[in-house]
């Protein structure tokens, strides 16, 4: 019946797997991936040719069309970095959900079986449940916190990198206007995973436990075909 559960959160909104299937297969997978794609296109000619006009970049010196080696740079650069530090959240999302199972199953026997769910018993795993939540809270706070520290960061990059060219006064501020919206576009087109990272923990941990769900059916009907 859980398998059942997982196999239907799995293909629900709840659980983003929907999300992903029509992002990969359906209309929302060509509309995100042609605004990406288009945005892309759209706003890193426009950010070349505005970085002509920037010759020298904060601390590393002339850099030809600097700003667009920024852009990607900052954004690839974050993508991994914030994919290590949630690197972890699948793993603790798979033991929410193991946990919350065992519990959950020790109830339902309590039902039928007197000898089940007993004080003890149903303590100790509602403890662990517990001591899993805190450290899902704890792993995803540290993990909000750098993501939107990077988000928040990545606004000042561009003004930091057009730093020198502002104080030389070689550009104006409409072309500074101009430079950091396309930086911003670049930028957000880039970061698709790192926005949508709390989406990926989910269909991960599921994955995971629709794989261990087969592993256990498969074991069960080898052992049955050997008996």
């Amino acid at each position: 019946e859980r398998g059942l559960q997982l196999v239907d959160g799995f293909a629900s909104d709840e659980l983003g797997f929907s999300f992903w299937v029509d992002f990969l297969h359906a209309p929302v997978f060509h509309r995100c991936a042609r605004e990406t794609v288009l945005m892309l296109f759209a706003f890193i000619p426009i950010l070349y040719g505005l970085s002509k006009n920037v010759t020298e970049l904060p601390i590393i010196g002339p850099v030809d069309h600097g700003l667009v080696w920024v852009v990607l740079l900052t954004a690839i650069g974050g993508t991994v970095v914030l994919g290590l530090v949630g690197s972890k959240l699948p793993g603790i999302k798979y033991d929410i959900q193991k946990k919350e199972a065992a519990y959950r199953k020790e109830l339902v026997l309590g039902e039928d079986d007197a000898t089940r769910a007993k004080p003890d018993q149903v303590d100790f795993l509602f403890d662990d449940v517990r001591k899993i939540h805190f450290k899902a809270y704890l792993h995803y706070f540290y993990f909000n916190m750098a993501k939107w520290s990077y988000l928040q960061g990545m606004v000042i990059v561009p003004y930091f990198a057009l730093g020198p060219t502002i104080i030389t006064g070689a550009i104006t501020l409409g072309v500074v206007s101009q430079t950091v919206r396309a930086m911003g576009k670049v930028a957000e087109s880039l970061q698709y995973i790192i926005r949508s990272w709390l989406k990926i923990v989910e269909l991960v941990s599921v994955y995971k436990r629709l794989r261990e769900f087969e592993r256990r059916i498969l074991a069960a009907e080898r052992t049955t075909l050997e008996t």
